[in-house]
């Protein structure tokens, strides 16, 4: 986990300060990140993308083996419901980190940009969460009454 959220620590202050230019509230300096061309900038988006795929993957792989053992694990229709609904969650959390993969590493822009598309593909958790709430919350429905 750790060597996974080190790094992270570099992307979210370049991530700052590139959306913080694009949005004219401050000025970006590339120069005090090091060594950050676009080959760089595209490496980073792949690992760090590729670290949050593999957490939820992870995830996912638990309550996947947890729905396996349901009947083992004495677990009532409202927890295997539950666990499914895990399931599909982790499954769709790690769907965009993936997504942003795949953009950054066929770099259809070809530039600068690609970076930038890449990070803010990371906002689409807001809207597909709260969707997939909504549906999962119908189908715990019938179990809370």
């Amino acid at each position: 986990m750790l060597v996974y959220v080190y790094p992270l620590k570099f992307l979210t202050r370049l991530l700052v300060q590139i959306y913080g230019d694009l949005l004219g509230l401050v000025e970006v300096d590339l120069s005090s990140f090091g060594d950050y061309s676009h080959s760089n900038m595209k490496l980073l988006m792949i690992y760090y993308g590729l670290g949050a795929f593999l957490i939820f993957l992870a995830l996912w792989l638990m309550y996947w083996r947890a729905f396996q053992l349901s009947g083992r694990l004495k677990l009532n229709p409202y927890e295997v419901l539950t666990t499914r609904i895990s399931m599909h969650a982790n499954l769709l959390l790690a769907s965009i980190p993936l997504l942003s993969v795949l953009l950054a590493w066929i770099d259809p822009f070809g530039n600068f940009i690609t970076f930038v598309v890449a990070g803010f593909i990371y906002f689409l958790y807001v809207p597909v969460m709260i969707i997939f709430k909504i549906r999962a919350n119908k189908k715990r429905q019938p179990y809370l009454q």
